[in-house]
């Protein structure tokens, strides 16, 4: 683990953007949808997707490995 090797600060920066762009998205489909409780549910499961895009990706890949598509 590497927690030593950089300082803490330089998760700051990552941190407020992905903060920041699912406040612009929120407050985007709020204003399209109407409802911010729904617009807070479709951003909650896009940062979700994209998030976990790579554990999706290997675990699809290894599915078409075995099937052997």
């Amino acid at each position: 683990y590497n927690i030593d090797q950089f300082p803490a600060t330089v998760t700051l920066l990552p941190i407020a953007l992905a903060v920041g762009l699912a406040a612009v998205f929120w407050l985007g489909l709020s204003f399209v949808l109407k409802d911010k409780r729904k617009a807070g549910f479709i951003v909650s499961l896009l940062f979700l997707l994209i998030f976990s895009y790579e554990n999706l990706f290997e675990a699809t890949k290894a599915l078409i490995a075995r099937v052997g598509w």
